[in-house]
């Protein structure tokens, strides 16, 4: 009887563990997909896996170019459920350090021309690399945040 608890409790725990690396592999499939990236799932915009705070995250250059750009952030297949804009109309522009509620259901019968229903608006003052930061609720996205990447000092500790 001890021996077939230890393998149940044995078995138990590798599954646990297969679920958990599956998640973690889906988690980083989504891209950041804009005008700047032709709207293409490329490797360079591909967000990775934070495990200690349990986040999507991408540094990316971006050039300014004084209009809006547009962002969704999605998967290479454009799934439905992979595929997020704003959730809330009225609050579709993505300001600096500030997390932007995600909407991650895409309508096909909506609009069934172009995977890009609900892009969110970022608009850039300058050029340069920002951190985009996605927050994830049962290992979807839920909320996206940008900030810009500070450059490193040139300024050394002597002593």
């Amino acid at each position: 009887m001890l021996r077939l608890l230890a393998l149940l409790l044995f078995n138990v725990l590798v599954l646990s563990a297969c679920v958990s690396k599956i998640e973690k592999l889906e988690m980083d499939e989504y891209y950041l997909r804009s005008q700047f990236t032709f709207w293409e799932a490329q490797d360079a915009f591909k967000f990775r896996y934070n495990e200690e705070q349990d986040i999507l995250y991408l540094k990316a250059k971006v050039q300014a170019d004084g209009n809006p750009y547009h962002l969704i952030v999605a998967d290479r297949a454009w799934t439905a459920s992979n595929n997020c804009g704003y959730r809330n109309p009225k609050d579709k522009v993505l300001h600096f350090n500030q997390w932007l509620l995600l909407e991650c259901n895409y309508d096909h019968e909506l609009n069934a021309t172009t995977p890009i229903q609900t892009p969110i608006e970022f608009e850039p003052k300058t050029t340069g690399e920002f951190l985009f930061e996605v927050s994830l609720l049962n290992g979807k996205p839920d909320q996206l945040r940008v900030s810009k990447v500070k450059k490193a000092s040139n300024i050394q500790n002597k002593g």
